[in-house]
């Protein structure tokens, strides 16, 4: 099952949300503090918890604990200092609803109601008496009291929300009110780009979609050689030569991560990083020896007789079709007719994603638009001037013009039928493989435990990307992309969504060099594990 974000856990609302100078003649703008930078000083500086305890009571790791913490102690000493109003509102937590164990490090009220009333009636349904509802809601509306106003009530509706929820993964709960029971789903859903949008809720594009079979667990493998993997290593020509993995950044940074946790170490290799020309010349020139990569970029050269083979899952899709937020393209199916930006050019991995997105409507990219190359720096002005209608664009490079109103998406790879896809993937040189398979199923399983680590510890493993410059933006946006991208994809799905693309590739003509489907699969999908 794909695993959410990590909310992290508070005890209660705060009861006073805004504390202002005694002397406010300046309105200075207010700083804000977030709900869970609240809990970090509520539990460490109140409570006198270690770091460790507030980390159980907010399901969290230490590190995000630590780094919260320090955010929250230089807020307030801005506020204290420069007189600004201090805040407490937004963040990403979620009010305890008293179902976990750790519950205030031995239990709570909430706890001792959720057992006396939750009754487990049927897979995923919970039925429940409207006494626990309310006496829940009722915790939270009573905290919310000291702020008032539409923010009060927003987040107080919000969290409502988030208490039935919980109390079921299906996001179904029956209440009994007054002997009549109700049906009501509550729960924060995946939404495809055009529906989330026009529900105002877009970061739900990024809610993951649960597909069974999607993963390979291998945070817990030991990548350690047997004795008869290690015999056969001693035989390949490719022994005792470092791992020469492609230092990619962002969404394609497996291999990199791998190197920083140790896993090449731990299934008995060496490994130095590389970078200097594109990873498809790196790879087919065994100048690299692994990389992770588009499908888009490298399926069309290995058609033209690029060694290279994909050789393990990765994640899916991280990019999308974007529009001005205030313009008429809402769907596909608005921008007939219109010019539609590819930023790396025509015939490259942007141009075959975004006809692939088209066609998916039934929109001809070769007759129903006009695809033009113009640089994700200037789409947006390109936009504005009315030269392109929309462009398709990194998903972390578009968050921070959604967040602001600016942008809207029309389209995404992470809707819920390309979500049912592999975009990026693990390849290396096809002949290293066929003469070195014990390594190049070693290197595989360090890069694959690199991505379950980072499918696990989403927190951990974007703190990890920001601090070794690997990553850029917002902290929060890169957590929730990074979590939707659901890394560490399984053999079986990888291979049943190549097969698809590669049909899709043949019947759009992407693909010029043969139309054998099956004798692309064989030649793009080398499995190894």
């Amino acid at each position: 099952m794909p695993r959410p974000i990590k909310c992290r856990k508070v005890c209660h609302f705060p009861n006073v949300l805004e504390f202002l100078p005694a002397d406010d003649t300046e309105k200075k703008a207010p700083i804000i503090l977030t709900v869970d930078e609240y809990e970090t000083i509520r539990l460490l500086d109140k409570k006198g918890y270690s770091q460790e305890q507030c980390a159980v009571s907010m399901q969290i790791a230490r590190t995000t604990v630590q780094r919260i913490y320090e955010i929250a102690r230089k807020k307030i000493a801005d506020a204290l200092i420069d007189g600004h109003p201090l805040r407490i509102e937004g963040g990403d937590f979620r009010i305890c609803d008293g179902q976990s164990s750790d519950c205030n490090l031995g239990g709570c009220y909430k706890q001792e109601l959720y057992q006396k009333y939750a009754v487990e009636k049927g897979e995923g349904i919970m039925r429940t008496k409207r006494t626990l509802a309310a006496m829940l809601a009722l915790s939270v509306g009573m905290s919310m009291t000291a702020c008032g106003g539409k923010q009060a009530e927003a987040t107080k509706a919000t969290e409502k929300e988030q208490l039935a929820g919980d109390l079921n993964n299906d996001g179904q709960i029956e209440m009994g009110q007054d002997g009549v029971e109700v049906e009501v789903n509550v729960s924060d859903v995946h939404m495809n780009a055009s529906e989330a949008f026009a529900a105002g809720k877009w970061e739900a594009l990024f809610t993951p979609v649960d597909i069974p079979g999607r993963f390979v667990d291998m945070e817990d493998f030991d990548l350690t050689p047997t004795e008869e993997e290690k015999a056969a290593m001693e035989k390949e020509p490719a022994y005792g030569k470092p791992v020469l993995y492609y230092m990619s950044d962002g969404c394609t940074s497996g291999p990199t991560v791998a190197d920083d946790k140790g896993y090449y170490e731990e299934a008995g290799l060496t490994a130095e990083g590389f970078k200097g020309t594109s990873y498809i010349e790196a790879l087919g020139t065994q100048q690299a020896t692994v990389a992770v990569g588009h499908i888009a970029t490298m399926l069309v050269p290995i058609t033209n007789s690029v060694d290279i083979t994909f050789v393990g899952g990765a994640h899916i899709g991280c990019k999308s079709l974007y529009a001005l937020a205030d313009s008429e393209y809402n769907t596909t199916e608005d921008l007939k007719g219109t010019q539609i930006s590819v930023p790396n050019g025509i015939g490259a991995s942007d141009y075959n994603i975004t006809s692939l997105l088209l066609d998916a409507d039934g929109i001809d990219p070769l007759k129903d638009v006009t695809l033009t190359q113009v640089s994700s720096d200037a789409c947006i002005a390109a936009m504005e001037r009315g030269e392109i209608s929309a462009a398709l664009l990194s998903d972390t490079f578009a968050y921070a013009m959604m967040k602001e109103g600016k942008l809207k998406c029309v389209r995404s790879l992470q809707d819920e039928d390309f979500a049912k896809d592999s975009c990026c993937v693990i390849a290396m040189n096809r002949t290293f493989v066929q003469e070195n398979p014990v390594i190049a199923k070693k290197i595989t399983q360090a890069v694959q435990k690199a991505h379950s680590w980072m499918h696990e510890n989403p927190e951990d493993a974007t703190q990890l990307l920001l601090d070794r410059g690997w990553n850029g933006g917002d902290y929060d946006m890169n957590v929730m992309i990074n979590n939707a991208l659901q890394f560490g994809l399984s053999d079986e799905f990888t291979g049943d969504s190549l097969k698809r693309v590669i049909e899709k590739y043949v019947r759009l003509g992407l693909i010029t060099a043969t139309d054998d489907v099956d004798g692309i699969y064989e030649m793009a999908w080398t499995p190894v594990l």
